[in-house]
């Protein structure tokens, strides 16, 4: 008996909209990292974001230098990680201007499980939401050796006037 395989294609947003169909949108937070560099990040990986001071973060010796420190958030450690550090930018303690208070978009990572599957990204700034249509995000074209290619989703302009990096923290 032979069957067939039946493949979903891919509809364009100009037919999308030719067909009367609104294209399918997302929704992103836009982060700023430091030194001019924007990057956004998928809302529905967020749980909150917060404003932690500097004084309430427990640092921890002997991790990685973008590894910030703990804090403790309704009762659980949160693991606080200095996201353009990360990804090979100045670390926010590093910048020129002093920071009283941390900036910290708590996410959900791992599987659904695991004990705690809450980190913190600490940015220097959440500016704003933007929608961004889910199919115009284009593919990842990381450097190979940079921390980037691991977090990296793609790409989309959701002004259409600058090209933005999406991250993606599953």
């Amino acid at each position: 008996m032979m069957t067939t395989e039946s493949s979903a294609t891919a509809i364009s947003s100009a037919e999308q909209k030719s067909l009367g169909a609104a294209p399918a949108m997302g929704q992103f937070l836009r982060l700023h990292l430091g030194e001019e560099t924007k990057s956004l990040l998928p809302a529905e990986q967020v749980t909150q974001v917060l404003t932690v001071a500097t004084e309430l973060v427990v640092p921890m010796p002997h991790m990685a230098e973008w590894i910030m420190g703990a804090y403790n958030h309704r009762g659980e450690i949160l693991l606080l990680v200095d996201l353009g550090n990360l990804l090979g930018l100045k670390a926010i303690s590093q910048q020129a201007r002093s920071v009283a208070d941390y900036t910290v978009i708590v996410v959900q990572v791992g599987p659904e499980n695991a004990a705690n599957r809450l980190l913190g990204l600490v940015v220097e700034q959440v500016k704003r939401t933007e929608q961004c249509e889910l199919n115009s995000i284009k593919g990842a074209t990381a450097d190979p050796n940079s921390d980037l290619e691991e977090l990296l989703q793609g790409y989309c302009s959701p002004s259409g006037k600058e090209v933005l990096p999406v991250l993606d923290l599953e």
